[in-house]
């Protein structure tokens, strides 16, 4: 899995993989299921959240942690650049994220710590980007004897993952089988050679490359969306010139390239059912006493899969 686009992500300052659609981090259900599961620990545990991203897991473990007065050290790991800024969030978790051991450029198939060192193991919508085979001898391996691993993953048919594939379908049509970034910025650059800003045919070409887009997924968000950023900056070519036009197409074509990537890995990480069975299968052929599913539900329906292993 290439890091790069989850590095520019995280470098946003998000606290989840949702972005803005959830910027002070999770709530209702999961949030719930992680309270309990953290409010359960005993005094002078050590936690440690994999695939944390920029550390929403260990944010909320952090302040359960804070009301319920036990002295716990929190771990969090991630394989790509977890961000030292976090955006939007409460001051109060800001500050106690400071509390919080963070390690950067770890990834769960090779973990820095010793044998036996961790009373809990979590993660949520990150582990499953792993390699299975790798990650749980390596949670195995630093997991005390008797602790457990609380996982929340993607799963192929949730109301999170079955939308955003759809999503998915317009980014590749956008990007590949239309290239509508590509034909804005070929045509300001026709304007930024000849200077001249009213070129018939490459403006037509351009419209007929946009309209055959718009046409395929008419009354789409996404799609109206993914326009209107190339329309923005083309509208005030005359105020700002073709140099910044193209700066600003070039970004945000980098930016929906790097939000189609991070969809396709979840599609490639989303488990199925069978994948669910080899999972449990592997985790107790690696020694875990136990290994269990369950599906994890909220208003909307299936939203991921939870996978309790116990050492």
């Amino acid at each position: 899995m290439n890091q790069k686009h989850w590095n520019d992500f995280w470098n946003q300052g998000f606290i989840t993989t949702f972005g803005e659609t959830l910027p002070t981090n999770y709530t209702g259900n999961l949030r719930n299921f992680w309270e309990e599961v953290f409010l359960s620990l005993e005094n002078h545990c050590k936690i440690l959240d994999v695939a944390t991203g920029n550390g929403a897991i260990a944010s909320i473990a952090a302040d359960k942690i804070s009301r319920s007065n036990k002295d716990v050290s929190i771990y969090a790991a991630d394989a790509a650049v977890i961000s030292e800024s976090v955006k939007q969030l409460p001051l109060k978790t800001k500050e106690l994220r400071k509390s919080i051991n963070f390690f950067s450029n770890t990834p769960c198939e090779s973990l820095p710590f010793s044998q036996e060192h961790f009373d809990l193991v979590t993660s949520q919508f990150g582990i499953e980007y792993s390699d299975w085979n790798l990650s749980l001898k390596e949670i195995f391996r630093v997991l005390k004897t008797g602790a457990s691993a609380h996982f929340v993953c993607h799963h192929e048919k949730s109301s999170i993952v079955a939308p955003s594939m759809s999503e998915a379908s317009i980014y590749e049509s956008a990007m590949k089988k239309y290239r509508i970034f590509d034909a804005a910025i070929g045509f300001i650059q026709i304007i930024a050679t000849t200077g001249c800003p009213t070129n018939q045919q490459a403006s037509t070409q351009l419209n007929k490359t946009i309209n055959d887009f718009r046409l395929e997924f008419s009354g789409n968000q996404l799609c109206s969306s993914l326009i209107a950023e190339i329309a923005e900056p083309m509208k005030r070519l005359r105020a700002i010139g073709t140099e910044r036009v193209l700066t600003q197409l070039k970004s945000r074509k980098a930016e929906f390239e790097s939000a189609h990537a991070r969809l396709l890995d979840m599609k490639n990480a989303a488990l199925n059912d069978t994948d669910i069975k080899n999972v449990l299968a592997k985790s107790r052929e690696i020694g875990f006493s136990s290994a269990d599913s369950l599906n994890f539900n909220n208003q909307l329906g299936l939203i991921g899969i939870h996978l309790h292993l116990v050492k």
